[in-house]
């Protein structure tokens, strides 16, 4: 996890997950985290989002692609840029390419999953998070999943199960335990 990842995280709305990935990190503060209000303007076109900078990386990705499309390490990279620029879209199209490239790939599996919340497919994103954790279980991946499925499609039952596995599951970050217990009041 890499401190640009947790303020990608926090960006697009997942705070809880980018606090929790904060403390694997180590070199990223609170502060650096942006408020869901400094996200960028969503009516302008997805071009007017990118930076110089992103613009370039971008064509360089692209360019890669060119001699290998796919490559699962580049589809990743691409969709994440889409996802800073909160080109949602875009960062599903190749999220989607790269987990199809490599199965087993917990990040791009989980960025597709933050791509489609994003667009509101909700169904899409349970289905993405579900398959995500039976790769892995992490606990804020199934937090982030138990409070769609509480708030979101008004299945409690699914969520009180999640929020019950965070609760048992060792060595789950306190602050997720906290939540979690604090969703079941």
């Amino acid at each position: 996890v890499s401190a640009a990842f947790v303020i990608m995280l926090a960006t697009a709305g997942l705070h809880l997950y980018a606090v929790y990935a904060m403390q694997q990190v180590g070199d990223v503060t609170p502060d650096m985290i942006p408020a869901p209000s400094a996200q960028r303007d969503q009516t302008a076109s997805p071009e007017a989002n990118l930076s110089d900078e992103q613009m370039v990386e971008i064509s360089d990705l692209m360019g890669k692609l060119k001699d290998n499309p796919n490559d699962s390490a580049t589809l990743t990279a691409l969709g994440d840029a889409f996802l800073k620029a909160q080109d949602w879209v875009r960062a599903e199209f190749f999220l989607s390419k790269a987990v199809l490239s490599k199965p087993s790939d917990t990040r791009s599996r989980y960025m597709l999953a933050i791509a489609l919340y994003q667009q509101n497919k909700i169904g899409l994103t349970i289905k993405a998070f579900e398959e995500l954790l039976a790769i892995e279980e992490d606990p804020a991946i199934m937090y982030n999943l138990a409070i769609i499925y509480k708030y979101q499609v008004n299945e409690p039952k699914r969520a009180v199960e999640l929020f019950n596995k965070i609760i048992a599951l060792p060595g789950a970050a306190p602050e997720i335990v906290a939540k979690a217990q604090n969703e079941l009041k």
